[in-house]
């Protein structure tokens, strides 16, 4: 599948803080968590385009007649508050379930500067700075075990990131890793990348 080209709601920073806390000590116990239920982000340079027809595509690609033909009702995609840059993403697929936000800003994420402080390699972080846009997708509700919408998130992040992604970014603590093919493959599976928590 071609990935030519097509962002979240924050907590608080006492949260962000508590779950990077959190995150440090499972880390130091070995035990290794999949990303706390907010969103992925991924970070990457340029422009890339998306619309519902292109969300409505690349969902029929991993749920064949799931979401086509379009309606409004099951699964469904419409566009979000910022027209062109935001959309609903609404699914039930069995094992891949909830209401999300996908987002597409051609312009640098808001929250990098947060972000970077996190990023324990320097030619990571000096990566992600150099980074002009960026594209996420958001979990709004999750009626159904919690692994379903992480499920969700990793493969439509796979599906639908551009080829020059760089980073990507767990947005509940902020912590990242390289967007490599093998990360793409990863997602794809429902999988996420081991991630870097440099000392803030």
């Amino acid at each position: 599948m071609a990935h030519d080209c097509p962002s979240q709601p924050a907590l608080d920073s006492r949260r962000r803080r508590d779950a990077f806390r959190t995150k440090r000590m499972s880390i130091a116990s070995g035990h290794r968590e999949e990303p706390s239920l907010l969103g992925l982000v991924v970070l990457y340079s340029g422009e890339c385009e998306l619309s519902v027809r292109v969300l409505l595509e690349r969902l029929d690609g991993l749920f064949a007649g799931q979401f086509l033909p379009a309606r409004q009702a099951g699964n469904f995609v419409v566009e979000g508050p910022a027209r062109g840059a935001s959309f609903l993403v609404q699914s039930s697929v069995e094992g891949f379930s909830g209401t999300f936000m996908v987002n597409n800003v051609l312009a640098p994420y808001p929250s990098l500067s947060s972000a970077v402080r996190y990023i324990g390699r320097p030619t990571l972080r000096r990566t992600a700075e150099k980074q002009t846009s960026w594209m996420s997708v958001d979990l709004l509700r999750s009626p159904q075990a919690a692994g379903d919408a992480t499920r969700f998130m990793a493969v439509l992040v796979s599906a639908l990131a551009p080829e020059q992604s760089a980073v990507i970014v767990n947005a509940a603590d902020y912590s990242v890793s390289a967007f490599t093919p093998e990360v793409r493959r990863l997602l794809a599976r429902g999988e996420f990348p081991t991630w870097d928590f440099g000392p803030a």
